[in-house]
């Protein structure tokens, strides 16, 4: 009787990779839990005003024209912190909550077609890494 070879995919139901050895520890070492530091949202803001030049209180500054460092720390404390929209629109001006939604699309838009404004958010994240 010819025993049946040994079924390739036993490894992959005990880690969920299926590869080499070599290919599974490379993609478990990709996929393991990276630590992100803990932030403040003063923090956030303080490192996002360093990066454009402005004062943490200059952040809350309401304005209609587009106003990158605004913009910015919206979208930095949302996507570090998670910060509550009523949080944030407290501190950016004491504006509505749909405003600060309005404002990190708006960023999240931008980062995709200023190159500007996307180096400066990338050199942001780097500095609160």
């Amino acid at each position: 009787m010819v025993q049946a070879p040994p079924n390739p995919l036993r490894e992959a139901q005990q880690t969920g990779i299926l590869g080499s050895p070599e290919f599974v520890r490379e993609c478990q070492r990709w996929l393991a839990p990276k630590t992100i530091p803990d932030r403040t949202l003063d923090e956030v803001f303080a490192v996002v005003s360093d990066a454009f030049g402005t004062t943490t209180d200059g952040l809350a500054t309401r304005g209609r024209h587009h106003h990158s460092a605004r913009d910015a720390a919206a979208l930095m404390a949302r996507e570090w912190l998670c910060e509550p929209l009523e949080t944030l629109a407290a501190r950016l001006g004491g504006v509505s909550r749909s405003s600060i939604s309005e404002i990190v699309k708006r960023a999240r838009q931008r980062e995709q077609t200023d190159a500007t404004f996307h180096a400066q958010l990338e050199a942001i994240r780097a500095r609160l890494r």
